[in-house]
């Protein structure tokens, strides 16, 4: 299901209690929600949406010393925890994860 579809659905499902509506307007709401959830990332918040589970942000390992003969690594989740780095270093690769509710878990497992 793609963006425009979930737009559709969402008309469809609001067209009794809000006619008027538009299809365009629920797009701006998707795209305000989808650009706000990256800002939220972009600063390092964790995200929890209640009945869909939390966005949050994990960091791989950092090589700290390329001239070194055994390579030290550096778990970038502490180096932002001591010298307190909030903005985006050379070097990191920084992932979005999600992970899902109980509530949608135990929803998809039953099948509704």
């Amino acid at each position: 299901m793609n963006k425009n579809e979930i737009v559709d659905k969402i008309a469809e499902r609001l067209q009794d209690t809000r006619p008027n509506l538009s299809k365009r307007a629920i797009n701006d709401v998707i795209n305000t929600f989808l650009d706000t959830v990256t800002d939220e990332l972009q600063a390092g918040n964790e995200i929890y949406l209640q009945k869909l589970g939390k966005f949050y942000t994990s960091y791989q390992r950092w090589q700290f010393d390329r001239e070194a003969e055994s390579a030290l690594f550096v778990h970038t989740n502490m180096l932002k925890r001591l010298v307190g780095i909030t903005e985006r270093m050379e070097g990191i690769n920084c992932r979005v994860r999600f992970r899902t509710s109980a509530v949608l878990r135990g929803k998809v497992n039953k099948g509704g």
